[in-house]
């Protein structure tokens, strides 16, 4: 399946003392390629630690991508939190010469291609460009 989406983060939750579930809509291969963010009303910016939240992968990433994450502690009011993606930028895929071919393993490959480019294109959206 490829990947339907050109969303790599999740729209910006704001806390309200209470909620603790969020849900992102991107495809990851295992809940360790999550980065959650948060920022304070003066906008200091810092990484929720995955010892901090608990990850519920769909269970099938090509047809239904995405989950949730739940907070150990909900945010505070005034604090505000974003969902992405920090795969690896590796390439884990090593075909041989007379090998099976799995047509799952190149769709595999080009979709970790393409969330690699997507982070980067949500690190270049955040610099600023002459």
């Amino acid at each position: 399946m490829t990947i339907q989406s050109e969303t790599r983060k999740t729209a910006i939750y704001s806390g309200n003392v209470s909620t603790t579930a969020f849900a992102f809509a991107f495809k990851v291969f295992s809940s360790s390629e999550l980065l959650v963010t948060k920022a304070t009303s003066a906008g200091v910016e810092s990484t929720i630690s995955s010892n901090d939240y608990t990850v519920a992968l769909n269970a099938d990433q090509d047809s239904s991508p995405g989950g949730s994450i739940t907070l150990d502690t909900a945010l505070p009011s005034g604090e505000t939190m974003v969902i992405t993606s920090e795969v690896d930028y590796l390439q884990s895929v090593d075909l041989t010469n007379q090998g099976g071919f799995y047509p799952s393993v190149i769709n595999h490959a080009l979709d970790r291609l393409y969330i690699l480019t997507q982070q980067l294109i949500v690190d270049v959206d955040r610099t600023a460009k002459l």
